[in-house]
């Protein structure tokens, strides 16, 4: 449907406007982009309202888009797959937010577990590309790398004082979608995001 609609008012804005082939492929990949990020925006916070998770799921959705347009991660092949996949995981996010309740001392232990485990991640395989796009350029590699150990950093002594803000809520969830962001970074990731769903072929673009 996205696909579908993105050729079309690619087609119609080019044959106005006397565009080439080249520049409506673009435009049509663009607008696949905005139309299908838009859709999967829409529907998790309408599904996060609906289900009382909305605070939640907002935090992780954040904390994950955050470090995902840094670190890169892999890509589901079809648009159907991605818009399940994501939506599903992220209001579980949300959920797992605002049902778990862990004390002072455990919750500290796992934001600095997950810290440890990020640099990991981050040492081992950060950027991570996809099959269209590989980021090869040591230079380049080790200025991603560096971006990501400041913005974690950054991020856990924000994490930090929120947990002496006894906000507990907020912080399991942005651990949650820090969480996912990394792991979707590494090799393990990339397996699971190819798992195969009885929910259509889709389109070739996520």
């Amino acid at each position: 449907m996205v696909q579908k609609l993105s050729h079309n008012i690619s087609s119609y804005l080019c044959g106005e406007l006397n565009y080439s082939d080249e520049k409506k492929e673009v435009l049509s990949y663009g607008l696949q982009i905005i139309l299908g990020a838009s859709i999967k925006i829409i529907t998790i916070i309408t599904l996060a309202y609906i289900f009382n998770i909305f605070k939640t799921t907002i935090v992780a959705s954040v904390a994950f888009i955050f470090f995902r347009r840094i670190i890169g991660g892999s890509h589901c092949d079809t648009f159907n797959k991605c818009y399940f996949l994501s939506i599903s995981l992220l209001l579980l996010l949300g959920l797992l937010g605002k049902i778990v309740a862990l004390q002072y001392s455990m919750l500290l232990i796992l934001t600095i577990a997950i810290y440890l485990v990020a640099v990991v991640i981050t040492i081992i395989w950060v950027p991570m590309g996809t099959e269209k796009k590989t980021i090869r350029n040591k230079e380049t590699r080790l200025k991603i790398k560096q971006k990501t150990f400041l913005a974690l950093t950054t991020c856990f002594l924000i994490l930090l004082f929120f947990h002496i803000q006894a906000t507990s809520k907020i912080v399991l969830s942005s651990l949650l979608g820090i969480a996912l962001a990394f792991f979707l970074a590494t090799p393990l990731g990339n397996r699971f995001t190819r798992i195969k769903f009885n929910i259509g072929k889709g389109e070739k673009t996520c």
